[in-house]
């Protein structure tokens, strides 16, 4: 949900990296569908790389959305060391999250939503 959410929010705000701007921020809304939507395309998404991987013979490393914003640089080390690389040479983390509370809310607004309504959860 909460990569769903951070999509609509990026969508909105044409800021996928960084801190938006004041009145970027306040240019984002709500809307159940949308969010709704970037569920559904963020899943088929998932579904397709894991039939690629399985085809491909390869093994996964999952990684949940919200860790990206906490552990990056632990999670490309993790990568990398996967791949037969140093995982020394991941980067610090280049990327801040969109003001979280805002998102946080979001996630908790579309899961009452999509209990309401019947939405993709």
């Amino acid at each position: 949900m909460s990569q769903a959410v951070s999509f609509w929010r990026a969508v909105q705000t044409r800021m996928w990296r960084g801190r938006p701007h004041v009145e970027h921020h306040e240019r984002a809304t709500y809307h159940a569908g949308a969010i709704a939507h970037a569920v559904g395309m963020l899943r088929e998404q998932n579904e397709c790389w894991r039939a690629w991987f399985a085809e491909e013979g390869i093994e996964p490393i999952d990684v949940a959305y919200p860790a990206l914003g906490h552990s990056l640089n632990t999670i490309v080390a993790t990568v990398l060391e996967a791949l037969g690389q140093d995982p020394r040479l991941a980067p610090a983390r280049p990327v801040e999250d969109h003001t979280q509370e805002a998102s946080d809310e979001w996630v908790d607004r579309y899961l009452d939503d999509a209990h309401r309504l019947g939405l993709p959860k």
